[in-house]
């Protein structure tokens, strides 16, 4: 969402879907820090309350969780 869009959107007097956008994209910015895979589409999805079916994880992470779950047995 670009300035302009955001002073009509406040202007017009939704001020509470502005901060539910700042909150989706700061969420995203903050995750995307951490975890490169992190999707816009998910994090819209989790704001919405919807689920998010799919996970990407690099070959690392996948690696690390067959070793955990052969410890757990």
């Amino acid at each position: 969402m670009g300035y302009k869009e955001a002073i009509e959107i406040w202007k017009d007097g939704d001020k509470q879907e502005l901060i539910n956008e700042f909150y989706a994209e700061f969420t995203y910015n903050s995750n995307k820090i951490e975890n490169p895979d992190t999707k816009w589409s998910d994090v819209q999805h989790i704001f919405k309350g919807e689920e998010v079916r799919r996970f990407r994880l690099n070959r690392i992470r996948i690696k690390l969780l067959k070793i955990l779950m052969k410890c757990k047995k």
